[in-house]
């Protein structure tokens, strides 16, 4: 949230020391929720996003975030990339 809000208020840099998936993720997300929404709308279910080609594109991309940010924490916590950031 806080390298988001940095990129918001411009600061790039700051933002991608502290998190360099954060505005991939934001954007894999908002697209998730967009074909949430959008599936409950039309079919009364979430679910019935995955049925059209945006959906799973959406879902698709929420997994390979999550993989790649699991890999950057992980690799953080063992002292890559300059280890945990402070918090």
């Amino acid at each position: 949230m806080r390298a988001l809000s940095l990129f918001l208020h411009g600061d790039f840099r700051a933002s991608f020391e502290m998190h360099p998936l954060a505005l991939p993720a934001a954007i894999a997300y908002a697209a998730f929720a967009v074909a949430s929404i959008g599936g409950a709308a039309r079919a009364g279910v979430p679910w019935a996003a995955f049925e059209s080609l945006w959906g799973r594109r959406a879902l698709y991309a929420v997994v390979v975030v999550m993989v790649l940010e699991f890999g950057l924490w992980s690799a953080r916590g063992c002292g890559a990339f300059g280890g945990p950031v402070p918090v």
